[in-house]
Formats: structure tokens, C-alpha cells, sequence
């Protein structure tokens, strides 16, 4: 017996639709913790900016300031350790995680973008271009 199609009636994407989905599970990952990043920086007040923490299994904390998609499965968090050295940290897809940490934000930044994390991020995301890792 054959099963009915369950796109009858749903208008067929767009071919913009279609070059905007994610092509892998890393850049859906990607793609959600930008999303649930954007969600929690809109419930912050006037003062407060976001500071986006990744521990590592080593137990290290690591500041971060981006994130995306490498290779079909992998994210890579771009940030500085408790020194101010710069970091990149490569993770299995499945493994992506992220603290959201409100924090009072400096005085001298723009009002509506008080370094937000994921103004940053979402300005910077690539479009379907991983980083040469």
C-alpha cells in the first residue's frame, strides 16, 4: 500500500527558501544557538550585555565571541581563555553547548547593540561557508 504524500497542499520552497536551509546537523546546530542566543539577548535590560561561556571537558572556561559551522558534523567556538589568549575550540555537533550569562554592560557602547553576542554573531555568520580548519 502505498503511503500518502504528505506535502499535498504545502507550496512548494522557494529557490531562495531552499539556499537558506541549513545543508548540514553542524549548521542547523549553528543556526539554533544563534536563534536561542538572539531569544535570551532580547530579555536583557538596557544595561545588561551577554557574555557566552564554553567550558571545555578539561574543565577550562573560554569566553566566547562567535561560533559556526565546520566540515559537515563539527562547530567551532571562536573566544579568549582566562588570559586573553585567543582560542578556537572544534566539537562534534552533538557536543555544541553554551552558558548565557548576563552581565552589566560598559558604559561607553552603542545602547541598542551593548556588545551583544549574538548581534556579533549573527552579522558574522558566513552563508553556507565553512572556515578553512
Amino acid at each position: 500500500m502505498e503511503e500518502p504524500d504528505e506535502h499535498i497542499g504545502e507550496p512548494e520552497p522557494t529557490e531562495d527558501e531552499q539556499e537558506q536551509a541549513p545543508a548540514t546537523v553542524a549548521e542547523m546546530v549553528v543556526m539554533g544557538l544563534a536563534t536561542l542566543l538572539d531569544a535570551f539577548e532580547k530579555e536583557l535590560g538596557q544595561d545588561e550585555s551577554t557574555q557566552a561561556l564554553f567550558v571545555t571537558p578539561g574543565g577550562e572556561v573560554l569566553d566566547i565571541d562567535g561560533f559556526g559551522s565546520a566540515l559537515p558534523d563539527f562547530i567551532y567556538f571562536d573566544g579568549r581563555d582566562d588570559e586573553g589568549r585567543r582560542t578556537r575550540t572544534i566539537v562534534p555537533s552533538g557536543a555544541a553547548a553554551l552558558t548565557l550569562k548576563a552581565i552589566h554592560a560598559p558604559e561607553n557602547s552603542d545602547i541598542e547593540h551593548r556588545g551583544r553576542v549574538g548581534f556579533r554573531i549573527r552579522t558574522t555568520l558566513p552563508e553556507h561557508t565553512p572556515p578553512d580548519v
